[in-house]
């Protein structure tokens, strides 16, 4: 390291302080062991049957999503003289607002059509799975272009569902040039079925083995993207193929062609599918009934499902004929026998309500799994949706004008509001009342691996080091171990053990609450809180200003309930209206569980709560009268392990941590990408330099009965703010490292906070590696880059960039800043934080458009008394104040074993001349 090199005057200001290490986030991505992880809730088919890893018979009974990202005119607010299918209203909005404004009304209308609300709705019913129609345009666009988005809508629905405990259906409901030339495809092909058949150009026509080779493709990307996905129950490769015209006679293919084109299109697809994923369902659809499917054992398909629609138009009101009608469908699912599991994907029961739970009943009893059409429609179609939302349609009454979109002529910003208004819904009771006791439930840790996946991975990467800290789940086995991979490999680096786990956990107490709707306090016989009550559907509590020092991974609830209570308590991060982070299933202890018995138990939250300050909520919902809960506590947990990987090469990485149990494995949870940095690989310039020093207070002076200035106004010890000048290429100008040329997006200046305070440069502690900056920006705080190394796994390395205030000066392209270190802290060995003789290792350095960080060619080391001392002997200050300072504040404060010490025979009187001092012209 260099020592001092130039000091420059003295400056009076306020002084900043220095806080807290924030963490890198993390994503969860594939193990990287050669072990395959376990997912209890995984579904596949098993005879007739559909089991999962756990071997239990599992019937998938629910809902259809249709409407929310393909809508079909009749079942939603939106209508037009010219629309009868989604491509007509993107066309329409298109050519009305422009290609970008048409994306924002869509998005709106998708992001408020379905919302979590919705979820809570079918977990209240008790729904396992919802079957989610989806069109190919929902992935690609107009020319068949990815979206570099494409999978968010879908990834939103299937992690939301799985946190609600439903599966998802992945339902092809509009295939590339259409599958039955119907608007419910999102095009409408005209209203013969001549005029179908043609417009199913998926099947028929010069484009359609072009259009196949697109539909294939997009399988085989949905196969890719969810292989791993337990909550995704099964792929439904078409929705009603040929649909109107299946059995028709008046068009110009014969039946036997129409079915061999549909199987072969079948038959493809599944092989293509297979290629990447074995594990989920693949569903083919009959059209109407069994014998449009071909024996599986024919076409050797394994682990399939078999689904057929059931829809009695000729008379929706006679319970009779409509389960008449759904018997027969049965026997005729029956009589094929293809040793198959079978599901009704599509169905309604029309408007007798009554019709519905004879219904529902007669497919229960013949375990069939199923799912309803619709979840919601508009009021004028009632019990063709379990929801309805409002509008009659005529145009006339409130709600309509209010809701519904009419695209050819609305506004851009009428249609928006409208739109957005789409969450509205009412129950329709008609039908809920009389089918909700034949839903089976949710399913509880739906997306969970049986060996529970890590929470979270932080990884920092440091000089030649990759520092981990991960955070487990509450309540892992003490065999559990840990194995830590770097990037993809499949063999571990380090493996940690439960044993070396450390939890931490934190106390809330119910009736602490900030806000509430609906619920009440109960108190003992003194008066005093001891729990919340009176807790019914929709009632909530919030708790504002709850610090975690650590990201929290469990949740301990210490309730109580009746023996007859039921329902679930969700939990929120910030806002009711996001994704619940958390769930707990309300179930009393005993079965003659009163109110006052209570019952602890623990959940895992769904995502981490950070560190930092959080709003949280907690939702109490059931679907019958009374209350959910009694309340007392509920603990905040965070399990935590460390580990440091040491020789790691330069460059970029990701860590995995994956935890491990008697050979089974859990999911791996990867941190995002960090970059490891070494001497060797460090950019340097010559063109970056320490200038010299300042030292600045904020100028108002306070006394203790001595007479000495110690305190400021909040009665805390003064801190000396120590500013460094530093000289570098100007923003925007290019500077030449290694043959390659960089432009300047910012300048900076590290310092790095050295142990030794003896005033001693022998002392020193850390030498210029230290100095060395982790290239992962951070934001919150006053600096802006932590140092790559640490010593005794503490920060003493900090990079600050350069504020417009620090500019100094612009000449030639060149910048000359200043930069202060504003607390002058450090971790001491005591833990106190007093850094006013530490040494101070300082470097100045750029950051790149790229993000590339270029660093000052030397080190300069420096401190506070060396500066003091210069200046107070060598310096005219501006004011005598400023003088007296120097001596009463540093030099006669410190320790007379420093060599900068001053005592009242070596004090200099105020009115030297104004100079500055560089060692090299003594």
């Amino acid at each position: 390291m260099k020592r001092l090199k130039k000091i420059i005057g003295i400056i009076l200001a306020v002084s900043f302080v220095i806080t807290g290490i924030p963490q890198l986030g993390s994503v969860g991505v594939k193990a990287v062991s050669t072990t395959k992880e376990i997912y209890p809730g995984f579904i596949k088919a098993d005879g007739t049957n559909l089991k999962n890893e756990k071997g239990d018979t599992v019937y998938l009974r629910g809902v259809n999503a249709g409407g929310y990202m393909l809508q079909e005119i009749w079942l939603c607010a939106t209508y037009g003289g010219n629309i009868r299918c989604q491509k007509n209203i993107l066309d329409t909005l298109n050519s009305r607002f422009g290609s970008e404004k048409a994306k924002n009304l869509i998005s709106a209308y998708e992001d408020n059509y379905w919302t979590t609300g919705d979820f809570e709705n079918c977990a209240k019913l008790g729904i396992n799975c919802i079957r989610l129609p989806i069109w190919y345009r929902n992935l690609v666009d107009e020319n068949g272009n990815w979206y570099d988005n494409a999978f968010d809508k879908i990834d939103w629905f299937v992690e939301t569902a799985g946190r609600y405990g439903i599966y998802v259906i992945i339902d092809m409901h509009g295939a590339y040039g259409s599958q039955n030339g119907s608007h419910n495809s999102g095009i409408y092909g005209g209203s013969t079925n001549q005029q179908k058949k043609d417009n199913s150009k998926l099947f028929f026509g010069t484009d359609a083995s072009t259009n196949q080779a697109k539909y294939l493709d997009m399988w085989l990307k949905i196969a890719q993207h969810y292989k791993d996905n337990p909550v995704v129950a099964g792929y439904d490769l078409l929705n009603e193929p040929m649909a109107d015209y299946m059995n028709a006679t008046d068009v110009n293919v014969s039946k036997e062609e129409r079915l061999s084109t549909l199987w072969n299109v079948y038959d493809k697809a599944y092989k293509k599918i297979r290629t990447v994923d074995r594990n989920h369902v693949i569903i083919m659809e009959a059209v109407w009934d069994a014998d449009t499917l071909p024996k599986p054992s024919d076409k050797q398909w394994t682990n399939v499902m078999y689904e057929y629609h059931q829809y009695l138009y000729s008379d929706y009101s006679d319970k009779d004929k409509q389960v008449a009608a759904m018997q027969s469908k049965i026997n005729n699912i029956k009589g094929a026998g293809y040793n198959v599991p079978s599901y009704i994907g599509e169905f309604n029961m029309m408007s007798n309500s009554d019709s519905w739970s004879a219904g529902v009943k007669l497919l229960n009893n013949n375990n069939l799994s199923w799912t309803v059409w619709n979840y919601k429609c508009t009021k004028q179609y009632g019990n063709w949706g379990l929801f309805n939302t409002p509008g009659n349609g005529d145009g006339n009454d409130a709600d309509t004008k209010k809701y519904w979109a009419d695209v050819e002529t609305d506004s851009y910003e009428d249609i928006l509001s409208k739109w957005s208004n789409q969450g509205s819904v009412e129950r329709n009771t008609n039908v809920t009342d009389k089918i909700k006791s034949y839903f089976p439930g949710t399913v509880d840790n739906l997306a969970e691996s049986k060996i529970k996946s890590v929470s979270l991975v932080n990884a920092d990467g440091m000089l030649n080091q990759i520092d981990v800290n991960w955070y487990p789940k509450a309540d892992m086995a003490k065999d559990t171990k840990y194995n830590i991979y770097i990037d993809d490999s499949t063999t571990s680096v380090a493996t940690i053990s439960q044993s070396d786990i450390k939890s931490e956990s934190k106390v809330i107490k119910a009736t602490d609450y900030t806000n509430q709707s609906g619920v009440v306090k109960d108190s003992d016989s003194s008066g005093k809180p001891v729990n919340i009550g009176g807790t019914h559907n929709g009632d909530w509590v919030e708790y504002k200003d709850i610090s975690v020092s650590k990201p929290i991974t469990s949740v301990t609830f210490n309730y109580s309930c009746d023996k007859n209570a039921n329902g679930t308590i969700y939990v929120y991060d910030k806002s009711m209206d996001s994704v619940p982070i958390g769930s707990i299933k309300i179930t009393p202890p005993t079965a003659n569980a009163g109110w006052g018995d209570y019952v602890t138990k623990t959940i895992d939250l769904y995502e981490p709560l950070k560190e930092g300050k959080h709003t949280i909520y907690l939702k109490f919902v059931n679907d019958i009268s009374g209350n959910v809960v009694n309340l007392k506590d509920f603990t905040l947990i965070s399990s935590y392990g460390n580990v440091k990987l040491e020789n790691v090469a330069a460059g970029k990485h990701k860590v995995t941590v994956q935890a491990t149990l008697n050979e089974q494995v859990s999911k791996g949870t990867t941190s995002h990408e960090v970059e490891v940095v070494s001497e060797n690989t460090m950019l340097k310039s010559d063109r970056i330099t320490v200038e010299g020093f300042q030292i600045k207070t904020n100028g108002n002076r306070y006394y203790n009965t001595k007479g000495e200035v110690l305190f400021d106004e909040e009665g805390s010890e003064k801190k000396v703010a120590f500013r460094t000048v530093c000289k570098a290429p100007d923003i925007g100008q290019t500077i030449t490292v290694s043959g390659k040329n960089y432009t300047v997006k910012n300048t900076g200046v590290i310092y790095t906070i050295d142990p030794n305070s003896s005033g001693k440069s022998a002392d020193d502690v850390l030498d210029n590696t230290y100095s060395i900056l982790n290239t992962q920006a951070i934001s919150g705080n006053e600096y802006t880059y932590r140092g790559a190394r640490q010593y005794n796994n503490m920060d003493y390395t900090f990079g600050y960039v350069t504020t417009d205030n620090g500019i100094l000066s612009k000449e030639d392209g060149t910048m000359k800043y200043v930069r202060t270190m504003s607390n002058n802290s450090y971790y001491g060995s005591d833990g106190t934080l007093n850094v006013m003789t530490n040494s101070f290792h300082i470097r100045g350095f750029v950051v790149a458009e790229d993000g590339t960080l270029i660093y000052g060619t030397d080190t300069v080391t420096m401190s506070i008394p060396e500066v003091a001392n210069y200046l107070y002997k060598n310096v005219l200050s501006s004011n005598y104040n400023g003088h007296a300072y120097l001596y009463d504040t540093i030099l006669h404060r410190i320790s007379s074993e420093n060599p900068y010490y001053c005592d009242e025979n070596h004090k200099v009187d105020y009115g030297w001349n104004d100079n500055l001092y560089n060692p090299g012209k003594k």
